[in-house]
Parts: C-alpha cells; structure tokens; sequence
C-alpha cells in the first residue's frame, strides 16, 4: 500500500502580492516624509551653529547633523538630494525605481511645506502640500 500525503502549492502572482508591493511602497513613502522631516531639522541646527543652511547632505553628515546610512542619497528606496539657494535650500525625495519602490516624490524647502508629486516626475512648489 503506497501511502499518499496531501501537497499545497501556493503560487504568488504579482496580483497576489499587490497587498505586500503597495503596503512596502506605503512604507518607503512614509519613511521619506520622515526623512525629509529629520534633513528639516538638521537644516535648522546646521544654520543655528554655523550661519547658513549645508549646501549638501555630505555637509550635513560631515557636522554630525544627520547618518551616514542618509548621506548615501539613497536610502529606503528613495534617492535625497539637498542644495543651497539663495534663501535657503530645497530637499528633493525621489523613487529610486517608480512604481516599485515609491508611487510619489517629495519637495520640500526651507519654509518646511512638504509638496507630494503622483508620478515619476520630480515634485515642486507647485505640487500639492502634503497634508
């Protein structure tokens, strides 16, 4: 008598998986809201000790204001890019892989407003504030 065992197999589709892809993207999104938030605060105590806001992420990471694991541009998913201007600076928050590891980028400045763009374009002021 030849015994038999039950065998499942479950197979994954990418349908299947949607709830584990949105909700990993849900979170590198949360996660770069968070971090352009910490770059916010960094900015402020940069400025309060040395007189200007850092032209850079390495600046900020070289005065001990933020991580390394920051400073490397990407982290989470999502490339950061901070520059000077002439009032302030701006922080940019981009998907590394659109669609795969974020479905929005971010802008923010030195006013803190943060502005959320639905797409794989870069956001700007005239996107909406994130709410």
């Amino acid at each position: 008598m030849v015994g038999t065992t039950g065998c499942f197999v479950l197979l994954l589709t990418p349908t299947g998986c949607g709830g584990i892809h949105h909700a990993r993207m849900a979170d590198n999104e949360a996660s770069a809201i968070a971090e352009i938030r910490e770059i916010h605060t960094a900015q402020t105590r940069y400025c309060s000790q040395l007189g200007h806001y850092a032209a850079s992420l390495k600046e900020l990471e070289k005065g001990g204001f933020i991580d390394t694991t920051l400073a490397t541009d990407i982290h989470k998913g999502y490339r950061y890019r901070v520059e000077s201007t002439e009032n302030g600076y701006t922080i940019s928050a981009i998907p590394n892989a659109f669609n795969d590891t974020g479905g929005r980028s971010f802008f923010s400045d030195q006013t803190k407003l943060i502005h959320q763009h639905h797409g794989p374009e870069v956001a700007s002021t005239a996107d909406p504030q994130l709410r």
